[in-house]
């Protein structure tokens, strides 16, 4: 009994020890699945951020796409159109031709034929088509030409239109290109005919005109002295003045004359009278 327990006991051991091994080689077995599996994770979440990013790119790969095939059908429209009218102008040039061919057919026919009426008509039809057409091109070109004037003229008329509106004096608006009553205005002198009764104004009446507060106001005042012909000042310019209107007062019939350059009351005054 005893050496059956020994031998037991050994088999016990000898099993023990197998199942020990068996357990190492196990423990061992699942720390490398285990970093196997770890591995498997880390290349599934890797696999996961690459399909994402494809899929992102295959989006906008998609978006281009679409946008692309817009602008294409847009590009064909486009060019269908361009195409069609092209087409269009190809046939009415042809018709153009054609009829261009007939007539000159039919006026070939009747120049050789006897009927002499016939090729008057022709003549004359083919006269009054030219002259309608050189009328045509005449009519084009003034057209144009009144295009081109038409411009000038509204930038001339605008211009005028500025300058009457800083010419206005209270209410009214003295004549400022119309010079009149014998005056002949050249670039180096002034000369009037039949009027030698120029006169300045008076130290008092060219102080009050210096200190009117614009060119209507001091105009007022010169026009209410007792001279019909004045030659005054007002800033620096000087001014010849006639009273010609209303007696007194200072209106669109008067008469003003602003004179440009290096020139004294006293000079033209003289120049005036002379």
């Amino acid at each position: 009994a005893y050496s059956t327990a020994v031998v037991t006991d050994s088999t016990a051991d000898s099993t023990a020890a197998a199942a020990s091994t068996a357990y190492s080689t196990a423990v061992v077995t699942d720390s490398t699945a285990d970093s196997n599996a770890v591995t498997a994770s880390t290349a599934y979440s890797t696999a996961v951020v690459t399909d994402s990013t494809a899929d992102s790119t295959a989006a906008a790969a998609s978006t281009a796409y679409s946008t692309a095939i817009l602008t294409d059908s847009t590009a064909d429209s486009s060019a269908v159109t361009a195409s069609t009218a092209y087409s269009t102008a190809i046939l009415t040039d042809s018709t153009a031709d054609s009829s261009a061919v007939t007539a000159s057919t039919a006026y070939s026919t009747a120049l050789s034929t006897a009927t002499l009426t016939d090729a008057i008509a022709l003549s004359t039809a083919y006269s009054t088509a030219t002259a309608h057409d050189s009328t045509a091109l005449a009519d084009s070109t003034a057209a144009s030409t009144a295009v081109v004037h038409d411009t000038a003229a509204t930038t001339a008329s605008t211009a005028v239109v500025t300058a009457l509106s800083n010419v206005t004096f209270a209410s009214n608006k003295l004549n400022m290109d119309t010079i009149g009553a014998g005056f002949d205005i050249t670039a180096d002198d002034l000369t009037v005919t039949g009027i030698t009764t120029f006169q300045a104004l008076s130290a008092a009446e060219q102080s009050t005109a210096t200190e009117a507060g614009d060119l209507a106001t001091a105009l007022s005042g010169v026009a209410a002295s007792s001279k019909d012909y004045v030659v005054f000042t007002y800033g620096t310019d000087t001014y010849v003045y006639g009273d010609v209107g209303t007696a007194g007062t200072a209106d669109n019939t008067d008469l003003l004359v602003k004179v440009t350059g290096a020139l004294t009351v006293a000079t033209v005054v003289t120049l005036l009278n002379t």
